[in-house]
């Protein structure tokens, strides 16, 4: 056999092609930010983001909410016949008539007799605190001004620090600011 009867075959190579697959991606939708969220966007801004991003962290924390479609000439007519409802709000205090609790709850912290006071362990050469002063004892000490509170409606940060800072409290609709002083015993 000689090297000249052989035939030789050339290799050659086809290109890999990659194909990415989309099927199980969800389409994207727009929301509109209650809060300014960094790498999203500002207040009141329409931005699109995926729609697990919007069921388990936007939505049950208040920051966005889900922009209702407008279809058409359809919902344009159910828009202007639909009734406005006036809630019935005292001025002076901004809670509903009707909410004799929150009515309540504000007649009785301002009628607190003075700051609320903390005692707490103290980092050498600095003011933070070992012990933060949270929401569950801000409720507990007020009980001992017999008023009842539930945690949940605390709507203030843990306190790390020494000094006197300002605590928001919700009652109904608006908000109550007390005084809370942090000290080292």
């Amino acid at each position: 056999m000689s090297f000249t009867s052989l035939v030789t075959k050339a290799v050659t190579r086809q290109p890999t092609l990659i194909f990415k697959r989309n099927a199980h991606k969800k389409a994207s939708i727009n929301v509109k930010l209650n809060t300014y969220i960094e790498g999203l966007g500002l207040k009141d801004e329409v931005v699109t983001v995926r729609p697990g991003l919007m069921r388990n962290v936007l939505l049950p924390s208040k920051q966005a909410s889900y922009i209702n479609k407008f279809n058409g000439a359809r919902d344009r007519n159910a828009v202007l016949t639909e009734p406005v409802v006036q809630k019935i709000v005292d001025p002076s205090i901004g809670i509903k008539r009707q909410d004799t609790a929150a009515r309540k709850l504000f007649a009785e912290l301002a009628a607190l007799p003075g700051p609320l006071e903390f005692l707490r362990a103290v980092i050498p050469d600095t003011t933070a605190t070992f012990g933060s002063v949270t929401s569950e004892d801000i409720a507990e000490k007020l009980s001992e001004y017999e008023v009842i509170l539930d945690k949940r409606l605390v709507l203030s940060e843990k306190i790390k620090s020494l000094g006197q800072h300002q605590v928001s409290i919700k009652c109904g609709e608006s908000q109550v600011n007390i005084d809370v002083i942090v000290k080292s015993p």
